[in-house]
């Protein structure tokens, strides 16, 4: 297994992370969803905490009229309180959207848009002990351990520096007038949620980056695991080079069927297998293959150099030769010239041939 994971050392590729995506395997950070939601909800209260308050104190005025006088335990004491709260309800509605909505927008932000049901389907290995203590003894679990001291230590820090100034906004507090000390307590709950808030972001900004190193590391991939890759998204190797000669020679034939009709002469077999040569005393060395096929691409041959005027002559054992030693634009062969010498000889003796131009 650790030879395994040492092996593993290439950055995974964008097709399997783009596997992992459609699995629900996304790096998320939970701390720095809670953290951003913390933050809205602290600076929502901050804005509207004497709309709120308002309604509470209304609600129970309210409430506090009613005794002595209020109707019996029934349906219309529970239609009355909630009429009576309803407002103070009202003034938390804004409170609430506004932490689903960004709870919502910052796992679209981390993860995007996504959806998959594998997560949701039965994993029994889950139930494997081996596996459960792997998870316990895992960097993941140490990670949270030293998340949630480094909280601990920095939030306690901040209350052993402002314990020093608790006396003194207490002493404020009882010497204040009742009318200012809402905004004495507004201003405390905003100083003293700021640092704290602060303190939470930045450990959630390293628990993201966390987050993703880690999602990084467990898919990265090892050479082999990038060619099973390779073989499955673009093929096997071995048959793309063979699809692709497959392709190099159909387009060769097919070019070589539109030479035919510059060929000296077509050899045949005389029904399986056509050759087109092309010989030119001025230009060439060796006679050359322009075309050559078998069965149904003979037959075509055959059509085209009737239709052309090309001659056809049956030479079995030379066409045969030359079908399996010769490609398309290759030269003949030297020891096969000896056969094709008395071919262009009488060749040559038929008015109008072209291997003299």
């Amino acid at each position: 297994m650790a030879d395994d994971d040492q092996e593993k050392t290439e950055q995974p590729t964008a097709f399997r992370l783009e596997e992992a995506r459609e699995r629900g395997q996304v790096p998320r950070s939970a701390d720095l969803t809670g953290t951003l939601v913390m933050i809205v909800f602290s600076m929502t209260m901050a804005s509207s905490i004497y709309a709120i308050g308002a309604a509470f104190a209304h609600a129970t005025r309210n409430t506090l009229l009613l005794s002595g006088n209020g109707p019996a335990p029934s349906a219309s004491l529970v239609h009355w309180v909630a009429e009576a709260f309803q407002p103070a309800w009202q003034s938390l509605l804004p409170c609430v959207l506004a932490m689903l909505v960004v709870a919502v927008a910052a796992n679209l932000v981390q993860t995007g848009p996504t959806f998959s049901m594998t997560p949701l389907s039965p994993d029994f290995s889950r139930l494997n002990p081996a596996q459960g203590f792997k998870k316990i003894a895992s960097m993941r679990t140490l990670w949270e351990l030293l998340k949630l001291c480094l909280k601990l230590g920095l939030i306690g820090a901040f209350i052993w520096s402002v314990a020093g100034s608790v006396s003194l906004r207490v002493q404020s507090a009882a010497f204040a007038s009742p009318s200012s000390l809402g905004l004495l307590f507004r201003m405390a709950y905003v100083q003293v949620t700021t640092w704290i808030l602060a303190l939470l972001a930045f450990v959630a900004l390293l628990d993201w980056i966390y987050s993703r190193r880690e999602y990084i590391q467990k898919l990265r991939m090892s050479r082999r695991d990038m060619k099973d890759e390779v073989k499955r998204h673009q093929g096997d190797p071995d048959i793309r080079s063979k699809r692709k000669r497959l392709i190099s020679d159909m387009l060769k034939r097919s070019k070589g069927l539109r030479r035919v009709p510059d060929a000296d002469i077509v050899l045949t077999n005389p029904t399986h297998v056509a050759i087109a040569v092309q010989y030119r005393r001025r230009t060439m060395r060796s006679p050359i293959v322009l075309s050559k096929g078998s069965d149904r691409m003979a037959a075509r041959i055959r059509e085209i150099a009737a239709s052309s005027g090309v001659p056809c002559l049956r030479s079995p054992e030379l066409a045969r030769a030359l079908f399996r030693e010769c490609a398309i634009d290759q030269v003949v062969p030297g020891h096969l010239h000896a056969q094709l010498v008395p071919i262009y000889r009488w060749l040559m003796s038929r008015p109008g041939n072209k291997v003299f131009s």
